[in-house]
C-alpha cells in the first residue's frame, strides 16, 4: 500500500515519510553531541555513567566525588578516626545517585493513596512516606553503617547529617546541572 492511500485512511494527517531516527527524532548522536558539549564536565561524566552505562566515565567520576569529599571534610574539619571512610561513603553516594532504586511502595510516582484506620484506600493522593516524595528509594540508616563499617552510634551522632547534607547532594547537584545543559542543547 502507499502512502498516498494510507494517508486517506487516517482522520489526521501524518507524516509516514518522517525520519524516524528516535524518540522525538533524537538519537544517540545527537545526545552524545550534546553530552560533550556541557559547560561542567563532571556532570557530562554522571550522566554517561548513569545512562549509556560508561565504565570509563564512571571510574573518573568516581575519582572526581572522592576529591571533592575530600576538600569538603578538610573544609568543614572533619575528624576521620577510620581510614577510607570518606571514599566509602563518597562511593556510597555515587551508588544511591547512579543505580535506579525506584520507590517500592509508590513505585517512582511519589505519591501513594491515603488510607482509612482499617486500612482501605480512601482514594485520596499523598506523598508517599516510604520515600520522602522523592519516587527514589534511599538506603536506611543501618544499610549505610552497616557498609560503611561503622556503629550505628558514630553514624547517628557524626556522619548521618554529614553524608546526606554534604556528601550525597554533590551528585545530585551534578545531576541536576547536567540535565538543565542537556535541556537546553537538545531543545
Amino acid at each position: 500500500m502507499s502512502v498516498k492511500m494510507l494517508s486517506l485512511l487516517t482522520p489526521k494527517v501524518q507524516a509516514f515519510m518522517k525520519n524516524l531516527r528516535g524518540f522525538g527524532g533524537l538519537d544517540q548522536a545527537d545526545v552524545a553531541h550534546a553530552l560533550g558539549h556541557l559547560h561542567h564536565p563532571v556532570a557530562g561524566l554522571l550522566l554517561r555513567a548513569k545512562y549509556a552505562d560508561d565504565q570509563q566515565a564512571l571510574l573518573k567520576l568516581e575519582r572526581r566525588l572522592i576529591e571533592e569529599v575530600e576538600r569538603v571534610s578538610t573544609e568543614e574539619h572533619w575528624r576521620v578516626h577510620k581510614p577510607g571512610l570518606i571514599r566509602l561513603m563518597a562511593r556510597l553516594a555515587l551508588i544511591e545517585t547512579i543505580t535506579t532504586m525506584t520507590c517500592f511502595a509508590c513505585h517512582g510516582t511519589k505519591y501513594r493513596r491515603k488510607q482509612d484506620q482499617d486500612g482501605r484506600e480512601t482514594g485520596q493522593m499523598v506523598a508517599c512516606r516510604y520515600c520522602a516524595g522523592t519516587g527514589r528509594y534511599r538506603f536506611t540508616d543501618k544499610r549505610c553503617y552497616t557498609l560503611l563499617g561503622i556503629d550505628r552510634k558514630s553514624w547517628e551522632r557524626v556522619w548521618r547529617d554529614r553524608y546526606s547534607a554534604h556528601i550525597l547532594t554533590i551528585p545530585d547537584r551534578w545531576e541536576s546541572i547536567g540535565l538543565g545543559g542537556m535541556r537546553k542543547r537538545l531543545r
